[in-house]
């Protein structure tokens, strides 16, 4: 059921100058970071996934947060109309706590290189745990988990087992000289990504629950 749900929800987002992956938070508006659109000229945005068909689809930029600096917020709302099938929104949970189990949906490079279809690959899955989370004196919460991603993955879903939102997949960090550790991969909380939505005056699914149903905003 999640494989299902994550496959009609995550997005790969495409512009002249970058790709990424993004996620539904209502029928027509999809969550991405920043970064992932910065640049794009007016109409050069596109949105692909093998569940929406072949055939790419235009997408509008909505609104962005300030800036992508890391450790700051980083997201983007796209908007789309006349889908071809219906989609099913993620909804959109708080903050994680540590050694909850998390799933990352999206198109890293690294997963989708082996694609015969360069436009619309297979969405790639990894799974893993929350490691810890990170409150900043911004108060933008970062998520460092195990669930493989990598560039490309920027802008998708992190899920909890339950299909809700617990972050937004944003940047990877590779280990500094004389460290022992690898690759590190955080995300964006998704009480973070919902202050965003609130300020924005965004409508969306929430759950406040660790594996709570989702209600209407």
């Amino acid at each position: 059921a999640i494989k299902s749900e994550l496959e009609q929800g995550t997005v790969r987002i495409l512009s002249a100058k970058s790709s990424g992956s993004g996620f539904f938070i209502t029928p027509n508006l999809i969550v991405t970071n920043n970064h992932v659109v910065a640049g794009a000229s007016g109409g050069q945005l596109y949105i692909t996934s093998k569940y929406l068909g072949e055939k790419p689809i235009q997408a509008k930029l909505v609104t962005t947060t300030p800036n992508s600096e890391i450790a700051n917020a980083d997201f983007a709302i796209l908007q789309v109309d006349g889908l071809p099938k219906k989609v099913k929104p993620i909804p959109v949970g708080g903050v994680p706590t540590s050694l909850q189990g998390v799933i990352a949906s999206g198109y890293p490079g690294s997963g989708i290189r082996g694609d015969a279809n360069e436009i619309t690959p297979s969405t790639v899955y990894t799974s893993g745990e929350v490691s810890v989370v990170q409150p900043q004196p911004n108060g933008v919460s970062l998520v460092v988990h195990t669930a493989k991603i990598d560039f490309g993955s920027s802008g998708g879903p992190l899920i909890n087992r339950c299909g809700v939102l617990v972050g937004v997949n944003t940047f990877l960090a590779p280990p500094k000289d004389g460290e022992s550790a690898s690759i590190t991969y955080y995300a964006l909380a998704g009480g973070s990504l919902r202050s965003f939505l609130d300020k924005s005056s965004v409508a969306y699914a929430k759950s406040d629950s660790v594996c709570g149903s989702a209600a209407s905003n």
